[in-house]
């Protein structure tokens, strides 16, 4: 069997671990060594958190463990699709959106964690404006991997992006501090900082900039979204 068949065929694996300790033995017998395999086994356990029947205080949990490693295996996966010529031909472009939807599962992962607190979720109640900053964070991660390869970024991202500001806005933890070291110079930020960071990035125009300059930008809105 191909790489390629194998990564689809372990989309629907089940959640393989169900607390920290087991996280952390189902990471150590990921195959680093097959990036394709390892990128669409890790896909498929991101996808399954958001859905497996967990408390939510254990969902949160796992989904911190996991933000490193998601971060490492993202940026190696994706830099193969990285400055190809665009459009993108088949293959890059499924790189692509394995990529994209990581960040939105991701988000999506997160996002289920606001609905737990709207459902009386008590013992994540106290963490809003960090659980409301990661889906931020990932969701302004996918329309930036929708920028590095010059895609139109889709409405729902954006009503997505803007739904969760709301939500910051109105629990009032918008200028919260929180530390997201993951990915970033600065790893101190808030709700808002986030949210602008996304924004100003579409504002300097990315369709007009190379993969370096995008790079670049990012770097500089750690310090300047603030």
């Amino acid at each position: 069997m191909s790489a390629e068949a194998q990564a689809v065929g372990s989309a629907g694996a089940a959640l393989q671990f169900s607390d920290a300790a087991s996280f952390r033995a189902w990471l150590e017998r990921l195959p680093r060594g097959d990036l394709v395999q390892c990128h669409a086994e890790f896909a498929a356990q991101v996808q399954q958190l958001a859905r497996a029947p967990l408390k939510p205080s254990l969902r949160l949990e796992l989904l911190e463990l996991m933000r490193e490693t998601v971060a490492d295996i993202q940026r190696s996966y994706g830099a193969i699709c990285w400055g190809r010529p665009v459009p993108l031909d088949g293959g890059d472009r499924t790189i692509w959106k394995r990529v994209a939807g990581v960040w939105r599962d991701m988000a999506a992962a997160y996002d289920l964690l606001i609905m737990e607190m709207a459902n009386g979720a008590d013992e994540i109640t106290a963490r809003p404006q960090l659980i409301c900053q990661r889906a931020l964070r990932y969701t302004g991660l996918a329309i930036g991997e929708h920028n590095r390869v010059y895609h139109a970024v889709s409405s729902d991202l954006w009503r997505q992006l803007h739904r969760l500001y709301v939500f910051a806005e109105n629990a009032g933890v918008a200028m919260t501090s929180v530390r997201d070291p993951v990915g970033r110079g600065d790893p101190t930020t808030t709700c808002t900082a986030t949210y602008i960071h996304t924004l100003l990035a579409q504002l300097a125009q990315p369709d007009a900039l190379t993969l370096h300059q995008m790079n670049l930008l990012d770097r500089w809105l750690d310090r300047w979204e603030r």
